[in-house]
């Protein structure tokens, strides 16, 4: 079982980057013109990048924590109506493996 966890684990953190690299190229193109209006009244380069990196950042928090608890709900709502007895499982929840997929590290072995 650790071993399914583990790869569950290892592909949501995939999953997840993936999503924020698509999320962070569609805000750069979508807000292309407002960093043109801060390059015109004169910010820099690192303040404009720092800008970017910032809303990257709330995106991507935000992102994680509501798809961690929205999957955890939607595995639990799926296993009460399987006829599987596999709810059990879910009552220990792996706070360890749902944090490695917030903060974007590979599962411990």
């Amino acid at each position: 079982m650790p071993e399914i966890l583990n790869t569950a684990t290892a592909f949501g953190i995939l999953l997840a980057l993936g999503i924020l690299a698509m999320t962070v190229g569609l805000l750069r193109s979508e807000t292309a013109s407002t960093r043109r209006t801060l390059t015109a009244i004169g910010a820099s380069g690192p303040a404009r990048r720092a800008i970017v990196a910032a809303t990257a950042g709330a995106l991507a928090l935000t992102g994680a924590v509501v798809g961690a608890i929205a999957g955890y709900v939607a595995a639990t709502g799926f296993f009460r109506t399987s006829q599987l007895d596999s709810l059990s499982s879910l009552t220990s929840i792996p706070v360890t493996n749902l944090l490695l997929i917030l903060i974007g590290r590979r599962p411990l072995e």
